[in-house]
């Protein structure tokens, strides 16, 4: 594991700068599905923009401090949570903005799957998804994605 160069008090202020506290307490966002897990990272980030993933990212980086990046915290294998790393758990960021067409949607880092299902059925809309109505919609997605409609909605 790095080293960390900043003392971990300094780095947690520089990382939550705007970091309103969570009434929810730390072992409430670790959980992960597969609990023979007991990866502790040194803090959960939740960020609410852009520009808060990016500050997170680039600090990290600069102190060569490992990352993992959460949505609906699914992963068997737990890369969602990394030893002794920062979390950024993107549940925040779970917006879902349909165009007015309705030919795309715009959805956040943080959607749940069945969420989207339901604010896209809002609009007579449907997606793909994973198995699971509880899972994290993008990173289902950018992981390459599976699910029973998959072969249906394909090109």
């Amino acid at each position: 594991m790095a080293q960390l160069s900043l003392a971990p008090a300094r780095m947690i202020r520089l990382l939550f700068k705007n970091y309103r506290g969570s009434p929810q307490p730390f072992k409430y966002y670790r959980v992960s599905y597969n609990r023979a897990l007991r990866d502790q990272p040194l803090a959960i980030v939740r960020p609410r923009t852009e520009e808060e993933i990016s500050q997170i990212v680039q600090v990290c980086s600069a102190e060569r401090i490992r990352l993992a990046i959460r949505s609906g915290g699914h992963d068997f294998f737990g890369r969602s949570l990394v030893a002794g790393g920062i979390v950024i758990d993107m549940r925040a960021t779970d917006s879902i903005i349909v165009s007015p067409d309705r030919a795309r949607a715009r959805v956040g880092g943080g959607v749940i799957a069945g969420t989207l299902q339901q604010s896209l059925a809002a609009h007579r809309l449907f997606t793909p998804t994973g198995q699971s109505k509880t899972g994290g919609y993008v990173s289902w997605a950018c992981g390459g994605g599976f699910g029973f409609y998959v072969g249906t909605f394909e090109g």
